[in-house]
This record gives structure tokens, sequence and C-alpha cells, in this order.
């Protein structure tokens, strides 16, 4: 393989939606809480807080969520972690759906399934070149096993 190939997620309109959602949920409830209440509730920019975390992370794993072929193996990011897996100790490619939404997972010679963190179709996630990409990724792992 003569460059790295690279797949990240890619969130739809509706993903961004839900995304922000869950991220403003810890002022957005207290508020409403505030609502049913003879007095405002006043509380100390705690939901504030909690909104920048999740939005920073839900950030954070859209920057970091990655899945790099490369000559030896593929390298997988995560949102916190990253792994490597060599060509050889990868024995198949599979791809599994759950709910509405379909994965891609390799197996290792150990028997163990590891999900890979892109590309991933369906649910809130928008990624039309998904098959394509599915068969990038077979065709590396056949092509360095050979």
């Amino acid at each position: 393989m003569s460059s790295n190939m690279r797949f990240r997620l890619k969130l739809s309109p509706r993903g961004w939606v839900s995304s922000a959602v869950f991220a403003a949920s810890p002022v957005i409830i207290p508020g409403l809480v505030s609502l049913t209440k003879p007095r405002p509730v006043h509380y100390n920019g705690l939901g504030y807080g909690l909104f920048a975390v999740a939005a920073a992370l839900i950030v954070l794993r859209q920057i970091r969520a990655a899945t790099v072929l490369e000559a030896g193996g593929i390298r997988m990011h995560r949102t916190f972690s990253s792994r490597y897996l060599p060509w050889n100790e990868i024995t198949g490619v599979e791809v599994i759906a759950r709910a509405k939404v379909r994965l891609v997972h390799v197996r290792t010679s150990s028997g163990q399934l590891v999900r890979l963190p892109a590309p991933i179709a369906g649910g809130s996630f928008e990624d039309t070149q998904f098959d394509a990409q599915v068969a990038e990724i077979t065709a590396a792992w056949s092509a360095a096993t050979a």
C-alpha cells in the first residue's frame, strides 16, 4: 500500500442535532425544572460546566475517531486511546448490523472481534461511501495477507 488511507466519522444533520441536545441537557433540564417551581432555581454554573464538558467530548470524538490503513496493519484512533493491529493478526473483516447501524469489525487470530471506529453507516451517521470503504479495508487486508 503506497499511502495510508484514513476513514473518519461523518455525522448526519440528525446526529448533530441529537448531539447538541445531549450536550445541552445539563442546562435545559434544570431550566425546565425551574419553570415548575414558584421561584426560579438559580444554579451556580454547574449546568454550564457540564454542557461545556459534554460539548468538548462530542467535538473531541469527531476529531479523533478514525481508522487508518497502513502498510503493516490497521491503526484505530478513538476518543482517548489508539490501537494498532498488524495485518497478520487479522483473520477477517465483517460488517455487523445492530439496530439501524452497520459497523465494521475485524476478527483477530485469538478470535476477538474488534470494532473499527470508522466507517459507520446508519443511525446518526451519514456515510454514502460505506460499502466502498469496507471494500477498501477488505482489499487492503487481502493484499497484505496474500
